[in-house]
């Protein structure tokens, strides 16, 4: 086994043998004390990242056949898992998670666990899901509370990026960059993840690029590219 397994209720905790458990949580009940004395997300939560993946509930075993061979590599690997829902832990900042993501994209694509209800997105994000009712959606906690000139935001209100299918300059409406030729639409907290990372990827849910997903990268300081990506497409 690479992995320790825990079970609180329907939960699976795994711990690659690298890991010390009590270092994770730890991590995480410092991270919620912080935060709340500071009325931010604390920089733990500003580091700690995780992979939101679901998968057919009936490739249960599949996936932990997965995790295993990938603690292998990577024997730090943390997360928990359930029924159709595994989160993967990383509190050491966005770049391992990052690399991490690129590869488990190859590997579920290569293993049929990829797409998933027509889906080939793997959701990613920055710190715990319940700090967005306390403190915004999670693509906004740089600007709003590490920002302090109001650099990045402006940066994101004036950034320049050119629609993927007609060419066309995308113009700011709202909380969102859109084509006036289409309805292509890059959001303005994508915009500012791109500008504090270099890139970001997402996946529209309605409209005529339902469950395509983008790649948005920064070309310049005030130019971004936007690249529709097919996760599957090599993968063999």
């Amino acid at each position: 086994m690479n992995l320790r397994v825990e079970q609180s209720g329907k939960w699976s905790r795994f711990y690659g043998f690298l890991v010390d458990p009590a270092t994770v949580k730890e991590y995480c009940l410092r991270c919620r004390e912080e935060s709340r004395k500071i009325g931010r997300p604390s920089s733990r939560a500003m580091n700690c990242w995780k992979i939101v993946a679901r998968f057919d509930p009936d490739r249960r075993e599949d996936v932990w056949k997965w995790l295993e061979n990938a603690a292998e590599t990577y024997p730090w690997l943390t997360g928990e898992l359930t029924d159709g829902i595994l989160i993967l832990f990383f509190q050491k900042g966005r770049s391992e998670m990052w690399r991490f993501r690129e590869y488990m994209i190859g590997e579920w694509c290569k293993r049929g666990l990829l797409p998933y209800r027509g889906s080939y997105f793997i959701p990613y994000r920055r710190g715990g899901v319940y700090y967005d009712s306390e403190y915004g959606p999670w693509r906004t906690w740089k600007v709003e509370y590490y920002d302090l000139t109001g650099e990045l935001k402006r940066k994101a209100e004036s950034i320049n990026a050119i629609c993927p299918y007609d060419g066309a300059i995308m113009e700011k409406h709202g909380n969102k960059l859109q084509c006036p030729l289409c309805s292509f639409k890059i959001p303005l907290n994508v915009l500012y993840e791109v500008l504090e990372f270099g890139q970001a990827e997402y996946e529209l849910k309605s409209g005529p690029y339902k469950n395509k997903i983008y790649r948005i990268k920064a070309i310049d300081k005030d130019r971004v590219e936007a690249l529709e990506y097919s996760p599957c497409s090599n993968s063999s």
